[in-house]
């Protein structure tokens, strides 16, 4: 598969640098993950873009990783921002960080409709969620708020978050 869809998305990719406008808006049609998608996490449909989010994570598969990853974010006019909208942090973060491209602070603030923020309140950024056409997303999964199952989120005590920061800064110090 990896010798075979290479040069096909490495054409995608050339044919998207030249192509004319309505062309682009086409291929992003088809290619980046649609609203319909987001009733569910991103990449777990069958449709051709979860497929790629899919692929895009393979680890028997670094070249088409890599080039999926490429396509996906020219495809997101090689904007940090738009690319952590179109497939959420989960399916970007990897491909920015080893591009050094860091993840854009107001990725979450530019998405927030919340009011607050356009009184000058400062709120903090991981409360906030992304909106696409007005409908509230989870910016690690990319699917819709209201489409979540409920009762999944489980709040930590103090106590538990002091022990998990302890255990993530040893892991990071390693």
């Amino acid at each position: 598969l990896e010798q075979l869809a290479n040069p096909l998305l490495s054409l995608l990719r050339k044919i998207y640098d030249f192509a004319p406008e309505n062309i682009k808006t086409h291929m992003r049609g088809l290619l980046l993950p649609s609203d319909d998608e987001r009733t569910q996490p991103l990449g777990k449909s069958n449709t051709l873009s979860a497929y790629l989010l899919r692929f895009s994570t393979s680890p028997a598969a670094p070249n088409l990783r890599e080039t999926i990853s490429n396509l996906l974010f020219e495809l997101s006019n090689r904007d940090a921002t738009s690319f952590v909208r179109n497939v959420g942090y989960g399916f970007a973060s990897g491909f920015l960080m080893t591009h050094d491209l860091p993840v854009p602070e107001n990725a979450l603030e530019a998405w927030s409709t919340d009011s607050h923020s356009s009184q000058g309140q400062v709120e903090d950024p991981g409360e906030k969620v992304t909106n696409v056409n007005g409908v509230e997303i989870n910016p690690i999964t990319g699917q819709r708020r209201d489409m979540e199952p409920a009762g999944l989120e489980m709040e930590m005590t103090d106590e538990e978050k002091e022990r998990e920061a302890e255990r993530l800064f040893v892991l990071f110090e390693r």
